[in-house]
C-alpha cells in the first residue's frame, strides 16, 4: 500500500511540475531532439525542432534554420512563423544522413540550428514636475518618487534613471536629464538597434517637445558593448503650465533577436 501511495506522490509532483514548466523565466525556446539518436553509417535520423514561446506576448517573423550539420548532410531544413502567439507551440522535422563511411567505430557530429524573431518591449514613463512655489509650499510635507526604474520581458531589460528625484523642481538655469540603458538580459544575441527601431514620445500631447534626445535626433545606430548599448541621454526641458502637473514620455523598442542551438548524434560504424 505504501508503494502505492509514493508512486502516486512521484506522479503527482512530475504532473505538476510539467504544468509549470512553460511559464518559465525563459522567452522563446528552441529544443533539438533526434529519433533515434543514434544511427549507423549509410543510415538517417530524423531531427525534431521543438519551438516554444514561453512568454505572454506574441513574437514576429520566427524564423528556425539548421546552419551547420557537420558529419551529416541534410536536404533545406528551415521553417518561418510569421506570427507564434504567447504560450504558442510549434514543431517539425527534418531528415539527417549519416556518411556511408566513418574512420572510427564510433563518432559524434554536431548539429547546430538558429532562430530569429521580432519583437518588442514598451513601457510608459510617468513623472511629476513643480514649480517653486509649489516646492516650498510643499517644504514640510515633501514626499519624493523613485529616482529609477526597471521594464523588461524575457529578453531585454530598460533603465530608465532621472539625473535628480521626482518631483522636478523646475527653476531658472536648472537643467535635469533622464538615461535609459537597453541591455540583453536573454540567452541570444540582439541586433544593433537602427534608425526607427528605438521611439521615444510623448504619451500626453501636453508634454510634446519636453525630450531632447541627440541620440534620437541624429538617427544613429547603436552597438552593443558585450550585453549592454550605450547609455541614451534626453534633457528635459519643460514648464508646468500649474503649479503643479504629470509629465510622461513612452518609450518603444524593436528589437530582433537570435537563439542558437546544438545537439550531437552519435554514428556507429
Amino acid at each position: 500500500m505504501r508503494y502505492w501511495i509514493l508512486l502516486a506522490l512521484i506522479a503527482s509532483v512530475v504532473l505538476i511540475s510539467g504544468c509549470t514548466s512553460v511559464r518559465s523565466s525563459e522567452g522563446i525556446v528552441m529544443n533539438l531532439q533526434a529519433d533515434p539518436s543514434s544511427v549507423f553509417a549509410n543510415s538517417s535520423t530524423i531531427l525534431h525542432i521543438d519551438v516554444d514561446n514561453r512568454q505572454d506576448k506574441s513574437a514576429y517573423n520566427v524564423l528556425v534554420q539548421l546552419f551547420d550539420t557537420g558529419l551529416l548532410r541534410a536536404d533545406e531544413c528551415i521553417a518561418a512563423f510569421p506570427r507564434m502567439l504567447p504560450y504558442e507551440f510549434q514543431t517539425f522535422g527534418c531528415v539527417l544522413y549519416a556518411p556511408e563511411k566513418i574512420e572510427e567505430p564510433y563518432t559524434e557530429a554536431e548539429v547546430n540550428a538558429r532562430m530569429s524573431f521580432d519583437n518588442e518591449l514598451s513601457a510608459v514613463q510617468i513623472f511629476e514636475i513643480i514649480n517653486e512655489e509649489e516646492y516650498e509650499r510643499r517644504s514640510y510635507g515633501y514626499s519624493s518618487a523613485p529616482r529609477s526604474y526597471s521594464y523588461s520581458d524575457k529578453n531585454v531589460r530598460l533603465d530608465i534613471e532621472f539625473s535628480d528625484q521626482p518631483p522636478l523642481v523646475m527653476r531658472p538655469g536648472k537643467k535635469y536629464f533622464v538615461y535609459m540603458t537597453i541591455t540583453n538580459i536573454g540567452n541570444g544575441f540582439i541586433d544593433n538597434i537602427g534608425p526607427g527601431d528605438l521611439m521615444i514620445v510623448p504619451a500626453n500631447p501636453r508634454s510634446a517637445g519636453m525630450l531632447s534626445c541627440p541620440v534620437l535626433e541624429q538617427r544613429g545606430i547603436l552597438y552593443p558593448n558585450g550585453n549592454t548599448f550605450p547609455r541614451i541621454a534626453c534633457e528635459i526641458d519643460s514648464s508646468p503650465a500649474s503649479p503643479s502637473e504629470n509629465a510622461d514620455f513612452t518609450v518603444t523598442l524593436k528589437y530582433h533577436y537570435e537563439l542558437r542551438s546544438r545537439l550531437r548524434i552519435n554514428i556507429v560504424r
